[in-house]
């Protein structure tokens, strides 16, 4: 029923004009535990979507914050579809597993996904 759409937002990049020396930062995004088809599996086995007029088709985009334990906070609908859909996807999102956080350089940091999800009925 749905797909995933992620947007990470996690960057950082390290120039030195003084020196002329660039370094490299390894940055990895926030992944859900087996990647973005287990997330839409976890999601479609999840959902409680309510009853809906034949024919609808969306994309709700969703907000949510990773901290560097892989814990989701701030849920946030960006762009939904009535209260019973929006708060269906909020619930399932909070039926999630910790994630594997965003890190830089190995280390876990905080980070924000913003994740779409297609519905039709």
């Amino acid at each position: 029923m749905g797909i995933i759409i992620s947007i990470p937002a996690v960057f950082a990049q390290q120039h030195s004009d003084s020196t002329k020396k660039i370094n490299t930062i390894q940055q990895k995004e926030a992944l859900f535990p087996g990647g973005m088809e287990a997330m839409v599996l976890f999601i479609d086995q999840n959902i409680k979507l309510p009853k809906a007029k034949k024919g609808l088709k969306t994309t709700v985009l969703v907000s949510i914050q990773i901290n560097l334990n892989g814990n989701i906070s701030d849920i946030e609908i960006l762009s939904g579809v009535n209260k019973e859909i929006d708060q269906a996807i909020i619930d399932v999102i909070k039926k999630m597993p910790p994630w594997h956080p965003a890190t830089i350089n190995n280390t876990p940091i905080d980070s924000q996904q913003v994740l779409g999800y297609n519905i039709s009925y």
